[in-house]
């Protein structure tokens, strides 16, 4: 568990397929903690499939950026 939490930031891309499937998980910034950097993958894994894209979005798919903190997530 996460003694303190000044500096615990996880940034993350992700590239979500037309289908809603999480293809791609890429970290941009890890946390200093190895736990807080397991839990974003697993709950990332865990949210797999996301509801489909709509068709605008064409069979490239999306790529979106999160930053996960364990107090939330920014956009």
């Amino acid at each position: 568990m996460l003694q303190n939490s000044y500096g615990m930031e996880v940034y993350v891309h992700i590239t979500i397929l037309g289908d809603g499937t999480i293809h791609e998980i890429r970290y941009d910034r890890r946390a200093p903690s190895e736990y807080l950097n397991n839990s974003v993958k697993k709950a990332l894994d865990r949210s797999s499939p996301l509801p489909p894209l709509p068709s605008e979005y064409g069979s490239g798919g999306l790529s979106i950026g999160f930053v996960f903190t364990p107090e939330g997530i920014d956009m």
